[in-house]
């Protein structure tokens, strides 16, 4: 026991005064839309969930709106000196996500927005739909504990929750 607690003592103050990082800041952000349309305000989080990058990269985005097409579409642009990996070669792209009506799925038709949104080179070719979660399978999975990695100070971090995710006395999440 006495051993764990040095660790843990150890790995305590050999944090202490790191500043993180930008890019590991900007995971914490939240991607947000400013609309009164129901549908987008509903999927949000479940599109959050199933597109980590829009919350990675949130603080990047400029011009972000709503526009109706043949479905509602989140539609945001990536200035070309952004911090998003240039290997996703998204830098001065407009990405469109697309909402189904049912709110049951989204889809992502550009190669570039599709890294975006997976946060990852290697996508599928094609039209990216991803399914979305429930709304009580989103505020479940909100309030689990998430953690970040930055290698370049070798730290790990807990990211913040949102505030119905509340810790009770018990030490259990209510949500």
């Amino acid at each position: 026991m006495r051993k764990w607690s040095a660790v843990l003592i150890t790995l305590a103050i050999a944090g202490c005064g790191e500043k993180v990082p930008e890019q590991s800041q900007s995971s914490a952000s939240v991607f947000t839309v400013e609309t009164k349309d129901d549908l987008v305000r509903k999927a949000l989080p479940a599109t959050r969930l199933a597109c980590p990058g829009l919350d990675r990269y949130a603080s990047q985005f400029d011009n972000v709106r709503v526009e109706k097409h043949f479905r509602t579409s989140i539609v945001f642009h990536i200035p070309e000196d952004s911090t998003v990996p240039e290997s996703y070669k998204a830098g001065g792209q407009n990405c469109f996500v697309e909402i189904e009506d049912d709110r049951s799925a989204i889809v992502v038709e550009k190669l570039a927005c599709k890294s975006v949104c997976l946060d990852k080179l290697n996508v599928p070719d094609g039209q990216l739909k991803l399914e979305l979660a429930s709304d009580d399978e989103v505020k479940r999975r909100e309030c689990l504990t998430s953690y970040d990695y930055d290698p370049a100070t070798k730290t790990t971090f807990e990211l913040p929750q949102p505030a119905h995710c509340a810790k009770s006395s018990t030490g259990t999440n209510n949500g």
